[in-house]
């Protein structure tokens, strides 16, 4: 898996956060393949005036999908943005397994009855 961290415009992501984001993201490792690519753009929309300002954006491209996945959640701070970014990331690789491992969208049980 291919994890990219970058600030958009002038924002510089400080190296706590980008630990932090490594943390969160790179314990999917083992369930995706080494195809994934996560894009994690990070920003502070209003600059010094404060507010739920803290932008973070993240993009997943998974081997097999047409399009790919975008979150973006927007707080106070960038941790918690970043954690919920994770918990919907968290939900939709489930589902990604999940369909790889049943395959299309038309159910088995039909290609078994209608192959009969």
């Amino acid at each position: 898996m291919k994890l990219i961290i970058k600030g958009r415009k002038k924002f510089k992501v400080p190296q706590d956060l980008r630990s932090y984001i490594e943390d969160k993201i790179l314990k999917y490792e083992k369930i995706l393949p080494k195809e994934a690519t996560v894009d994690v753009m990070m920003a502070d929309v209003r600059g010094p005036q404060g507010g739920v300002d803290k932008v973070v954006h993240l993009t997943a491209v998974f081997p097999g999908e047409k399009n790919p996945f975008q979150i973006e959640q927007v707080t106070d701070d960038f941790f918690g943005s970043v954690d919920l970014a994770q918990e919907r990331l968290e939900k939709h690789i489930l589902k990604y397994k999940e369909k790889i491992k049943q395959g299309s969208r038309y159910p088995k049980k039909y290609w078994v009855a209608k192959k009969n």
